[in-house]
């Protein structure tokens, strides 16, 4: 692997991680505020319905986020030495792990 496709490799990287914790943020927020809000005339209705849509959203983009996590870190093996490799598996566990969690969390709202 050359240095250029490193660079790009990592970038994927990086910028899938920072996708996946700004969605996840968006969702919890949105779940949390969601659960505590007190429906008691319409504009309270129409944010509940907005928060609805969200975490539902959100539910369909968990699924999205798993394939590209995958595909994702296809192309970082593809491109790695052998020493980024037991560095991918670590971080691949690790990840697999926080999206378990973040699985449970959004399975726990409904």
């Amino acid at each position: 692997m050359n240095q250029e496709q490193s660079e790009i490799a990592n970038s994927l990287g990086r910028k899938y991680q920072l996708l996946e914790a700004a969605f996840t943020d968006l969702a919890c927020d949105a779940a949390q505020f969601h659960s505590a809000l007190l429906v008691h005339d319409m504009p309270s209705r129409d944010l509940s319905t907005a928060l609805s849509r969200i975490v539902a959203v959100s539910e369909q983009l968990h699924v999205g986020l798993s394939r590209l996590r995958q595909d994702v870190l296809a192309v970082e093996a593809a491109l790695a030495g052998p020493e980024d490799a037991a560095w991918a598996n670590h971080i691949e566990g690790w990840l697999e792990a926080w999206l378990a969690h973040g699985s449970v969390a959004n399975s726990r709202l409904h």
